[in-house]
């Protein structure tokens, strides 16, 4: 047998789950819940099957959707909707974990009825009866519910307000609920899902699911609600528009548990315990208080019997309620030892350093760009980041340079921050500034935007100590778009974060190693361990920058009035077609061939024979376009910032003026993704354009350069440069990613023969008229053009 189930440690070694304990007051020994780093994947694991009636309910109230005993003859794995156990041989399993795993993780759970949905629909009715347009009432009365099912007890005016952090005003809240409807509730939360045999238990619905259940009612609470009267003795309707508007309308994103775990994990193995009489741990965006409910648990887990302070601050007082609320639930067995400040707060308000020195910033701070701050916000943030303020920051890196600033000597920093901290330009004096404090421990793409709900922003997490005892070679992990890609990084790095030296992790969607150029390099950004040894291999070969620059393309501020596909520019006459030219779209370009299928409106090119002033010169010269086009879009175009004259293009590129050859490029795209516009009368829009440097003239070598970035190894260079898109394999194709990309100088007739030329003209040719090129014939070039 490999391994001993019945060891929560071969779970840990073999599987990269973290075995928490079930229960607050169980022994660890007994019953685990083991989170995966995703959705699929989480489960309970009991080694003490006594109870086994509610494996279900154990598992349901948990938010996970598989519950395991083991015992000394076998596996038996319970489903929370489903009924039937499945039984397994114990060998069997033990010799077979990873897919056995893997089995459990790809079996469905009926998300519909969740714990999570099944709360929020108790939250929706105690809105509806309090009429709580703002929704922050009422999940302030769904806190004091829980606590009464926690207790046992209906009666409403038992409750210690104390023991469970809540405020009078929140038993002011409850009381305003007639005590028939107030029994109705807590009947209905305490039955549960009785057609499906699933009732919850309260404490561990708040120990393991009120993280993912508060983040939901709290983003509810965002959006007002509209009311219907109900009938005497009924509970009300509730508003069916509760909860299906898009969370991407706000900034309320939760950080998954399993993030937090690893987090967490990996802050307090960092940190020199040993002597440690009391310990401060500040989250200054602390929402519902996941990172510190998590630290208490972990840190006790090792043994800590000292002084924990847990400081917390929030912009949002609905937050700090739920804040107070879990994490004192969390504390009550170390009650006199643990210091909880929780406050409503704007961290960066004061635009300075915070006041407060911490042993722990654990943090997922709200990153919102430049473009959305308020000018005070965007003040602030100028101001913390002072001299290290450059060109676009958003709120993240305040967060980031505040905290570093308020760490004790071997002080921890594990937070989650967007990608961009780690790769823009922007950011650059603020990593150096970090380096020089902070030794770096841990840098990780997260890849998937799945994983924090409905975020757009792709995510990083990042780990380091001030001044450590051991400074080691930091640990970079990638994961691709994919969900389970982000939950595997998770995993191995929980197997081998604790090893000096690992062996590079190299699968389908992720991998993971050391590097020891990670910062001294200007970019920090995690890329897969076969783009690191690529371009690493390549470091010194002419780069795209050497020998193109790229643009890009037009903007025009309104597509759909200045941009027309081609049969419409096949009726126009000759006259007018002059002011209009083949636009390259991310459409204009399939495997290296070069469409008209779409034209722009383009009035500023060089040959024309007559030029537009006025709006008189429009309608004469362009009539047809002037009255289907532009008249239909006038309001539109003219509130247009940052135009002289409406009917032209926001950003047309002067540079676009002539008719020059170009290689033109999507704006996202892969290898193949490229074309060669020979006679310059393409205009890039939503597009880039690349032109030769110095006295470099194409000519043929255009259709050189097509076939070289048709070559398989260009898109082993994009997934280390590039910001890849989620569903696929494509790549942003900008000169913020591409300038550094390894490229032949075909210019340089002393590094390639005329023959090589010749062959790379003749298939780039040939990959430009739509013929299909063998791979291997490509791969054979690339090892030319590449290698020499």
């Amino acid at each position: 047998m490999k391994g001993n189930l019945l060891d929560g440690k071969v779970w840990r070694d073999k599987l990269g789950l973290f075995p928490m304990p079930l229960f607050q007051n169980m022994s660890q020994h007994e019953k685990y819940i083991l989170l995966n780093g995703g959705v699929a994947g989480n489960l309970c694991l009991d080694f003490h099957i006594e109870g086994i009636s509610d494996a279900r309910n154990y598992a349901w109230s948990s938010d996970v959707g598989h519950y395991l005993t083991v015992d000394g003859n076998a596996v038996t794995v319970f489903k929370w909707d489903t009924h039937k156990p499945n039984k397994y041989e114990l060998s069997s399993v033990a010799n077979n974990l990873n897919n056995f795993y893997d089995y459990l993780k790809k079996q469905e759970i009926n998300r519909q009825d969740s714990i999570i949905k099944f709360s929020i629909q108790i939250y929706r009715q105690i809105r509806s009866l309090l009429r709580d347009n703002n929704g922050g009432d009422s999940l302030n009365a769904l806190l004091y519910l829980f606590a009464c099912a926690a207790d046992g007890d209906t009666d409403i005016n038992k409750l210690n307000l104390t023991n469970w952090s809540l405020s009078n005003n929140t038993k002011q809240i409850a009381d305003s609920i007639s005590s028939s409807y107030w029994d109705e509730l807590h009947e209905m939360l305490i039955n549960g899902l009785q057609t499906k045999g699933l009732k919850p238990n309260i404490d561990l619905l708040l120990r393991h699911a009120s993280g993912s259940l508060f983040q939901e009612a709290h983003f509810e609470t965002l959006f007002p609600s509209n009311y219907q009267s109900s009938l005497p003795g009924f509970l009300p309707k509730i508003d069916e528009g509760l909860g299906v508007k898009s969370k991407g309308q706000t900034s309320a994103h939760f950080t998954p548990t399993s993030v937090v775990r690893t987090i967490v994990e990996e802050s307090i193995n960092n940190f020199f315990i040993d002597g440690k009489k009391e310990i401060t741990v500040l989250d200054p965006a602390c929402g519902s208080g996941e990172f510190l409910k998590e630290f208490v648990r972990q840190i006790k887990l090792k043994g800590f019997s000292g002084k924990i302070n847990l400081i917390g601050w929030d912009i949002s007082g609905t937050a700090i309620d739920m804040a107070r609320f879990i994490i004192n639930y969390e504390i009550r067995p170390y009650k006199d030892s643990v210091n909880v400040i929780l406050e409503q707060k704007n961290a960066l308000e004061e635009g300075s350093q915070w006041n407060i020195k911490s042993d722990f910033v654990l943090m997922n701070p709200p990153f919102i760009s430049i473009e959305m701050m308020t000018p005070e916000l965007k003040q602030n943030v100028f101001s913390i980041l002072g001299e290290l303020n450059n060109k676009r920051p958003n709120t993240a890196g305040a967060f980031l340079w505040n905290a570093v600033q308020c760490l004790n000597d071997d002080g921890v920093i594990g937070c989650v921050l967007p990608t961009s901290i780690f790769e823009n330009e922007t950011y650059v004096p603020l990593r150096e500034e970090i380096k020089k404090t902070i030794d770096v421990k841990i840098v990780g793409r997260l890849g998937s935007h799945t994983l924090f709900s409905e975020t757009l922003v792709d995510t990083a997490i990042f780990l380091g100590v001030v001044n450590p005892v051991k400074p080691q070679v930091p640990i970079v992990f990638w994961s691709d778009f994919k969900t389970e890609s982000a939950s595997n990084s998770l995993r191995e790095l929980r197997k081998v974060s604790s090893q000096p030296i690992i062996e590079e992790i190299n699968e389908k969607g992720y991998s993971l190693y050391r590097n020891s150029e990670l910062i001294k390099s200007l970019s920090w950004m995690p890329i897969p361990h076969k783009s690191f040894e690529l371009l690493n291999k390549f470091k010194n070969f002419t780069k795209v920058q050497d020998v193109f620059e790229i643009n890009q393309g037009a903007r025009t501020g309104l597509n759909s009035a200045f941009v027309v596909p081609r049969e419409f520019y096949l009726v126009l006459s000759n006259k007018e077609k002059k002011f209009f030219r083949p636009a390259v779209t991310n459409d204009s370009i399939i495997n290296g061939v070069l469409n008209d299928n779409y034209y722009v409106f383009y009035p500023l090119s060089d040959l024309l024979p007559e030029k537009i002033t006025d709006e008189e010169d429009l309608s004469k010269l362009v009539p047809k376009f002037y009255n289907d086009y532009l008249i239909p879009n006038y309001k539109k175009l003219i509130n247009r910032k940052g135009i002289k004259e409406w009917w032209n293009l926001t950003r047309p590129r002067n540079w676009q003026k002539p008719y020059v050859a170009k290689i033109v490029s999507k704006e996202f795209g892969k290898a193949g993704d490229f074309a060669f516009d020979k006679d310059g009368i393409y205009v890039a829009e939503r597009s880039h354009a690349w032109f030769p440097k110095k006295d470099y003239v194409l000519d043929e070598l255009g259709y050189a350069y097509i076939c070289v970035l048709s070559m398989p190894i260009i898109n082993d260079f994009l997934t280390g440069l590039s910001k890849q898109l989620g569903g696929g394999n494509w790549w942003y194709l900008s000169s913020k990613f591409l300038n550094k990309m390894p490229l032949p100088n075909l210019f340089d007739s002393d590094k390639f023969s005329s023959g090589i030329k010749r062959e790379l003209i003749e298939i780039g040719i040939q990959i430009s008229n739509g013929e299909v090129i063998d791979k291997e014939q490509l791969e054979r070039l690339s090892y030319i053009v590449f290698n020499g």
